[in-house]
């Protein structure tokens, strides 16, 4: 029977050969033949959904915590194939649906990992949905279990590891200092993605591109996963390899959709990382990989994706440019540097020269965030890993702190010291408190000699003062200088908002005190009930 017969909804049932919702497990494999068959008519897929996800309900229904693992293999796998062919919309309908009812397949899979069972369909339908739906999708009771079965999985099912190591990724990755150690799952998942590019075998199964890739877009997400992704030598290699690909080249016969969203997971990657420069500089046709996905009409509907996308080009544009302004694009031996002091030496530093005279500053928008290279092209974004770069030197204990003057650095804050690096600081809230963090801004700023002239010291004491027959200090550069004035324009600010504030909080009292009265006159005895009363 060719497959244009199959078309329609109303040859749906007939394919599957359903006279009621319960004849269940009869169905799986002929649902999931059906799904394949009907993936070109979207009124038979849409039938198709709410057929199989009626037949998924049944089954779970039915599913006893005794019953055989090839049950529940047969219900996710179902699961899985609707999964893979359903709309954004119909995917969070089944994800909410799996979420239901995944107390019911967890004693299963339990189970069966006890006694050597497989059930690699539960683990892949786990990545898929937390993948989707995000890590709080599920209780955390739920995804506590779940990480406790994925870890004896690991240790004991050769085909089910590397699925339980993109589960784990795509549920903590994109969480800053996970409670379980990715270590292992980061691992796992360069290899998988290693596999699926050379079109091998890993794990005892084949892969398809997108799966590891939506795993490590998971994992870039957070700061403490950027080193180990980075340490992986064919990490970016591999990435841009899928870049490269046509469609017709990609493995497994990925629909058109999913190609652009594996696409875009594997731009998402090089975007998260473009801001190492010593990454970008592994990838020399970066910006080529990106322009195409800037050019691609299907992204032209999701502004979001565009901006992010348009972003990572001028960052990486820039970058590239600036590279060529010396002879090494990446120096060994950087001749600008500052040397971290050992205890109880004086600090030395070493004055960085501009590479080429700084353009004019760009003013920067009401509300924006200054003159970062990067916030001067996407105001709305934050660079979330470059205090991850600078924590990484610190926790290394690098002996330098690489310093390059960027040409048309305008400093807009008060880590503004980093102004000439090649790693670009900014802080966070979250941050501000980090006792580590602040020790090593005030190691830069003493390497500067500013430290003192901006008032600051760690244990609270007052600079002394400097002596009445010492010479005037020299000039500390342009860029230093524009960062102390932007300092004391800052502090001023402070100031007047402060006494603003003051004024505001006198008018909201005396307005309060006004409003009690006029009610106590109105109704004496009884409280306003806005400002304490009863109705």
């Amino acid at each position: 029977m060719g497959g244009h017969e199959l078309m329609g909804p109303e040859r749906v049932d007939e394919l599957l050969g359903i006279q009621t919702v319960s004849d269940g497990f009869a169905i799986v494999d002929r649902a999931c033949e059906a799904i394949d068959r009907t993936a070109s008519d979207a009124s038979a897929t849409a039938h198709l959904l709410a057929r199989g996800t009626q037949v998924v309900e049944h089954l779970t229904r039915v599913l006893r915590p005794t019953d055989e693992l090839s049950d529940l293999d047969g219900v996710v796998m179902l699961l899985n194939y609707l999964f893979a062919v359903g709309t954004d919309e119909q995917k969070a309908q089944l994800g909410r649906l799996f979420v239901d009812h995944i107390a019911t397949y967890l004693p299963i899979l339990q189970r069966a990992v006890e006694e050597d069972g497989i059930g690699p369909e539960l683990v892949t339908l786990y990545s898929n949905v937390i993948g989707f739906l995000g890590h709080d999708a599920c209780e955390d009771q739920l995804n506590a279990d779940f990480v406790a079965v994925m870890h004896q999985y690991i240790a004991r099912s050769t085909m089910g590891r590397s699925p339980a190591y993109l589960a784990l990724a795509n549920l903590y990755g994109p969480h800053e200092h996970a409670s379980t150690d990715l270590s292992g799952a980061i691992d796992d998942v360069m290899k998988v993605l290693d596999a699926a590019v050379k079109n091998v075998e890993y794990g005892e199964r084949e892969w398809s591109i997108g799966a590891p890739l939506k795993a490590i877009a998971n994992l870039s997400t957070a700061d403490t996963n950027k080193p180990l992704l980075w340490g992986n030598a064919n990490c970016m290699e591999n990435i841009a390899q899928c870049l490269r690909r046509s469609d017709s080249e990609w493995f497994g016969g990925e629909s058109a959709k999913y190609l652009r969203l594996a696409r875009n997971s594997g731009v998402e990657c090089l975007y998260s990382m473009a801001f190492n420069y010593d990454v970008v500089g592994r990838i020399p046709d970066a910006v080529a990989l990106i322009q195409r996905q800037v050019n691609d009409p299907a992204n032209a509907v999701d502004p979001e994706t565009r901006h992010t996308l348009e972003g990572a080009l001028s960052y990486i544009q820039a970058k590239t440019a600036k590279s060529k302004l010396t002879a090494a694009a990446i120096p060994t031996e950087p001749s600008l540097a500052t040397t971290a002091t050992p205890p109880n030496q004086p600090a030395t530093s070493e004055a960085p020269t501009p590479l080429a005279a700084p353009a004019p500053a760009p003013t920067p928008a009401p509300g924006g965030c200054g003159g970062h290279p990067r916030r001067r092209l996407e105001q709305v974004k934050e660079s979330g890993n470059c205090h991850a770069e600078g924590n990484y030197i610190y926790d290394a204990k690098k002996e330098c702190l690489f310093l390059k003057v960027q040409p048309g650095y305008r400093p807009d804050g008060w880590l503004a010291m980093l102004m000439s690096a090649k790693l670009y600081v900014e802080p966070k809230p979250d941050y501000e408190q980090d006792q580590s963090w602040l020790a090593m801004v005030e190691e830069q700023l003493k390497l500067l000699g500013v430290w003192h002239a901006i008032g600051g010291a760690s244990d609270g004491t007052e600079p002394p003062p400097p002596a009445p027959s010492a010479p005037a200090a020299p000039t500390l550069g342009p860029g230093v200088d524009e960062l102390l004035a932007e300092i004391r324009a800052l502090r001023e600010q402070v100031t007047r908002l402060e006494s603003q504030l003051t004024t505001v909080q006198g008018q909201v009292e005396t307005l309060v005190e006004q409003a009690e009265d006029a009610n106590d006159k109105q109704q004496p005895g009884k409280k306003s009930r806005f400002f304490g009363g009863s109705k």
